[in-house]
């Protein structure tokens, strides 16, 4: 009768520590947004700045978006343009994708405290109303601001 109750024991604690694990990952990715373009050639994360560094400082508002049509370097990965609510923006082929979310329709703006987006048919801008800084991004040409 111990063998039962030690493996019935084990078995409930592997179902509370998947289920912690879940919780904590619901969590923690319910401060970042994903979308893309109705086209699917740009697509965005976007952080509200609860997310923290190693040493605890808190991330600030942020985006990263990444246009599929310029991957390419030595591992595929396509170009990605990341804004920080309240600085510059940086260029970089990073070695990750964004993470796969809903479109956001040609005419919308998504908005997020100090940063915006909006998406046409013509291409993604997203800036910063605090610092002014932001990029355009399209399969034709990228460009900061």
């Amino acid at each position: 009768m111990r063998v039962p109750l030690v493996v019935a024991a084990a078995a409930v604690s592997a179902l509370v520590a998947v289920g912690s694990s879940s919780l904590a990952g619901t969590a923690s990715t319910s401060h970042v947004v994903h979308f893309h373009t109705p086209s699917g050639n740009i697509a965005c994360n976007a952080w509200n700045g609860q997310l923290r560094h190693g040493n605890g400082v808190p991330s600030g508002e942020s985006i990263e978006c990444w246009v599929v049509s310029t991957a390419g370097g030595p591992y595929g990965f396509p170009y990605a343009w990341h804004l920080q609510s309240r600085g510059g923006v940086t260029k970089s082929r990073p070695s990750d994708g964004p993470t796969p979310g809903g479109a956001l329709p040609y005419g919308t703006t998504w908005q997020r405290r100090d940063l915006r987006c909006t998406s046409k048919s013509t291409g993604l801008k997203c800036w910063s109303t605090s610092s002014g800084h932001g990029f355009f991004l399209s399969r034709d040409s990228q460009r900061r601001f």
